[in-house]
């Protein structure tokens, strides 16, 4: 028995007795060190919205949480919180602050 002995374990790809859906290590690909910072499955940053082109809804930083790392260092797989609900986007940019792009929370441009 595994997952603290709530159920049996089945085995799946990645799965850590305890630790349902966490990768293991060595099945997660290599990335690049971004800044001092690492990507990982877990790590909270922002996701910045598009926002609409007439301009009613800026672009603004929502909290994201990495469900997934890709092949590419810099696109990542998010979930993203929406004041309305969640967003699942498999696909995430990390690119210049852009409308559809992830950064690191401290990379923020603070409005006043």
């Amino acid at each position: 028995m595994c997952c603290r002995g709530r159920y049996r374990c089945r085995g799946r790809s990645g799965h850590l007795g305890g630790l349902s859906g966490v990768p293991r290590p060595e099945l997660q690909p290599e990335r690049e060190v971004v800044g001092e910072e690492v990507p990982a499955v877990g790590r909270t940053v922002h996701y910045r919205a598009h926002g609409s082109a007439d301009g009613r809804y800026p672009q603004i930083c929502r909290s994201a949480v990495m469900t997934e790392l890709t092949d590419d260092p810099e696109t990542v797989a998010l979930c993203v919180f929406n004041p309305t609900g969640l967003f699942f986007n498999k696909s995430v940019h990390d690119i210049d602050l852009n409308g559809g792009s992830w950064h690191w929370y401290w990379e923020c441009e603070t409005e006043e």
